[in-house]
């Protein structure tokens, strides 16, 4: 390579560098420029301005007012003449009365006559005479007459029944012998109640109870319901015959049974 191309590529060189350092540094100089801008601008927004007042100052009191100053009477107040105004009288009220007005009366027109209403002609209007009305007798309707039939003969009337001869018995002997203190009711206890009963059993064909009322109440349901549930369990009868020895239904009341509280 010759002297001259050497040079011309040295020079070339140095402005390739000196452009390259000229646009390098105008971007440095723009991003700095603008990034302290924004810094800028952030710290102006966030800065808060605060206006401090001040106080005003306390109000002056008055001065004092001289110890030795001589109390002056205040003058005399001399009130204003007193003016007398005459009042002129008022002129009298004159009433005056105003005619009345005129009544206005219409003429009396007397109304024009109806005008004459002849009557229509009259019509005779000849009614045919009606047909003699005939009266027929129907004949009367049969009777029926049932025929007469002969009432059928009454039964007869039933064998009388046999007659009882022998009335029906507790087969222990004394009902109130199937009770004791067990069957006390806890109820009754509770309540503390006690009393006699009496009822009327009815003793079927079998010898045993099929109801029983009470013809005395001990005055406690618990009580009076027991009296009755024991003689219809545990009391059996021998059952009442009649005159043919067939068993028969019968009645039998009981002695009084006395409910006594048991020892605690």
């Amino acid at each position: 390579m010759s002297y001259a191309q050497r040079k011309q590529l040295s020079g070339n060189r140095g402005v390739s560098i000196f452009m390259t350092v000229a646009v390098v540094g105008s971007l440095m100089y723009a991003i700095v420029t603008g990034l302290a801008y924004d810094v800028i601008k952030k710290t102006a927004e966030n800065l808060k301005v605060v206006d401090v007042e001040q106080p005003p100052p306390p109000p002056k009191e008055p001065p004092p007012p001289p110890k030795d100053m001589p109390k002056v009477p205040p003058p005399p107040v001399t009130p204003p003449p007193l003016v007398q105004i005459q009042t002129p009288t008022p002129p009298p009220i004159q009433t005056v009365t105003a005619p009345p007005p005129p009544v206005y009366i219409p003429p009396v027109v007397a109304a024009p006559p109806p005008p004459p209403v002849t009557p229509p002609p009259l019509v005779q209007i000849q009614t045919p005479t009606p047909p003699p009305i005939q009266t027929v007798t129907a004949p009367p309707p049969p009777v029926y007459i049932p025929p007469v039939v002969a009432a059928p003969p009454p039964p007869p009337a039933p064998p009388p029944a046999p007659r009882k001869t022998q009335s029906a018995s507790p087969s222990r002997g004394d009902v109130r012998s199937s009770f004791s203190n067990d069957d006390y009711p806890a109820s009754a206890i509770a309540a503390g109640a006690q009393g006699t009963a009496q009822a009327r059993l009815t003793i079927g064909t079998d010898g045993r109870v099929v109801s029983c009322d009470l013809i005395r109440s001990t005055g406690n349901g618990a009580l009076d319901s027991t009296t009755c549930n024991i003689l219809r369990r545990r009391v059996k009868f021998t059952p009442a015959r009649d005159s043919n020895g067939n068993p028969t239904t019968d009645t039998y009341t009981t002695p009084p049974i006395t409910w006594v509280l048991p020892p605690e």
